[in-house]
């Protein structure tokens, strides 16, 4: 089953609370904590889960557009909803970057970790990009964050068709795949 999402801005990542029995270390507001069966935060054996993010090859290439692909999330099914962006460039300095699409969601009051919010492990995710230079190699990434901390995937490569193709899709139309 495919969902499209509208996409926002980026959401604020929140402050810093204090968590810890032996000593003090900064965790964002929001985080999500795993713990050893039978221990409960604050403990030093309870670390926080950063995001996954992992880039995928790109496919439906034409001279001037593209779909990169990747698969990201908070890497812990029920965490913190997480954002994501992809980067892109003729060079691994990454030019351009795409709107910001979520994986997760929760109802309006509802704030992760909640059995009433759907935040998956991880998920694919998916962007159209367009305006591309035919015959020109580009390097892309998928960067997921959440308030756990930033991710960024592998750096992969595509070259775009030589021949120019008179459809173009739109310029961000993103994808969850679920």
């Amino acid at each position: 089953m495919k969902r499209h999402f509208q996409l926002g801005r980026l959401a604020a990542l929140g402050g810093l609370v204090a968590v810890g029995v032996l000593g003090m270390s900064a965790v964002p507001t929001g985080a999500t904590i795993v713990c050893p069966k039978g221990i409960k935060p604050p403990n030093p054996y309870c670390t926080n889960v950063p995001p996954e993010a992992k880039t995928q090859p790109a496919n439906k290439i034409t001279a001037t557009s593209a779909q990169l692909n990747g698969r990201v999330g908070p890497d812990v099914r029920g965490g913190d909803i997480t954002h994501y962006f992809f980067e892109y460039g003729r060079t691994r300095f990454y030019f351009g970057r795409t709107l910001i699409g979520t994986v997760g969601w929760c109802p309006r009051g509802i704030d992760p970790p909640s059995p009433y919010c759907t935040v998956p492990k991880a998920e694919r995710v998916s962007v159209y990009i367009s305006g591309l230079t035919p015959c020109t190699n580009y390097h892309f990434r998928v960067v997921a964050f959440n308030p756990d901390g930033f991710a960024k995937g592998a750096d992969e490569t595509f070259r775009t068709d030589c021949r120019h193709h008179p459809h173009k899709p739109p310029k961000h139309d993103f994808r969850h795949h679920g």
